[in-house]
């Protein structure tokens, strides 16, 4: 959704444009990440044509942001020039989907622009985390060492997010072909074994007359089905499109046994890592909780970050804030938010944090698919050879008739 706005910068000048934007509270977080007090934001009531120019337009993977972050931060590092720097980076990543993002990087740059503005122009590239942390290293005049330390951030996560999809790959590809496996008999194999047995005069075992029943509703009815399935899709998304859609749906996630602790570890780790990073390269604390607010997916936790935003900017410790909301919060995160408020470390307890929260979702994951493994097999291997005993013994019984 695209919004217009208004707002006064940091010299005091009237700057007006669009930004896109899930609300104004979204909107709103963006422009105080570039430290522009805004004015008025409202809607913006011009149509838009960009669908069908998206369709076509390619995609930056992260791994070329990774790769762009370092490259420039090292460059930097040797004492080039920023436009010079990001010259041999776009030569270094020609044949890469940014390629367009650093030629239009390089003119901001050459035209007086600083690079946190220029890189303010493609946010589908670059974050408001990412952003932020630019703005802070060219105020301290330490960009280099920032770049790089952001280019270790991003690929942490990207390794993480790699992990964490990887290791479901199996499961669920385990659990589709298991499931297309049993459509297969039920439809087309035990409905034969049926009619033979009607031809022949002969009474079927119960397993088989309720099996090959269903795969003839399967065939029938899969109209039905799929409008079940349809209307059920449909409800769900005008669910979660009410206000309170993506809260309700969280929440639910967060019931679900095991699961529900999961995606909190999850969530926790990426809270630590992205404040604890932000910290560390001299974001402010009040800036820093308002990016990291927009890196958590759960709305339930997104919500108490507000929270922990409103706690912080009226003077109260995070370790207190954490400590009343014990059931959304790691004990590691409360415990090491602590000693760090309390040692003045609190950046390097915020990634330690996250780096032991990580292993531990690693490790859970591991888990959780060394059961679901043997589980699927088992459960799938039940029903499947309960019905070919079934039908075995249903030929076995029809040589007994024969003879």
């Amino acid at each position: 959704m695209k919004f217009q706005y208004k707002a006064i910068d940091k010299k005091g000048n009237l700057v007006q444009g669009e930004i896109n934007g899930e609300d104004k509270a979204h909107v709103l977080s963006q422009l105080e990440a570039r430290e522009l007090t805004p004015v008025i934001i409202k809607k913006s009531s011009r149509l838009e044509f960009s669908f069908s120019f998206s369709l076509f337009k390619k995609k930056v993977p992260a791994k070329d942001v990774i790769i762009f972050t370092q490259s420039l931060g090292t460059l930097i590092e040797t004492g080039l020039s920023m436009d010079r720097a990001l010259e041999i980076t776009g030569n270094v990543l020609k044949d890469s989907a940014i390629k367009d993002v650093i030629s239009d990087l390089i003119e901001e740059i050459k035209g007086g622009s600083s690079l946190a503005a220029a890189m303010s122009k493609h946010r589908d590239v670059f974050s408001g985390l990412y952003i932020s942390m630019v703005r802070a290293a060219e105020a301290a005049g330490v960009m280099g060492t920032v770049l790089n330390s952001l280019a270790a951030y991003l690929e942490k996560s990207h390794e993480f997010k790699s992990n964490l999809i990887s290791s479901l790959i199996y499961p669920v590809m385990l659990f589709s072909v298991s499931i297309l496996s049993l459509a297969v008999l039920i439809i087309f194999v035990v409905p034969k074994f049926l009619n033979m047995f009607t031809t022949m005069d002969i009474s079927p075992p119960i397993a088989i007359i309720i099996t090959s029943n269903m795969g003839i509703f399967f065939r029938k009815f899969w109209w039905l089905i799929v409008l079940l399935i349809g209307a059920c899709a449909y409800f769900l998304k005008y669910r979660l499109n009410k206000p309170d859609g993506k809260i309700w749906r969280d929440k639910k996630l967060l019931k679900i046994p095991y699961i529900g602790n999961l995606i909190l570890k999850i969530e926790n780790a990426r809270f630590a890592r992205t404040l604890g990073t932000l910290l560390l390269n001299g974001v402010s604390i009040l800036q820093s909780l308002m990016i990291t607010k927009q890196i958590i997916s759960n709305e339930v936790l997104k919500e108490h970050v507000e929270l922990l935003y409103v706690g912080v900017r009226e003077g109260e410790k995070m370790a207190s804030i954490f400590s009343r909301q014990r059931h959304l919060w790691h004990p590691a995160l409360l415990g090491l938010a602590s000693i760090g408020e309390e040692t003045g470390k609190l950046p390097h307890m915020l990634t330690k944090c996250a780096d032991m929260l990580e292993r531990d979702v690693e490790e859970q994951l591991k888990k959780i698919i060394s059961m679901a493994e043997p589980a699927t097999i088992i459960l799938m291997g039940l029903i499947i050879g309960s019905l070919i005993v079934s039908m075995l013994s249903a030929i076995f019984s029809i040589n007994e008739t024969v003879f």
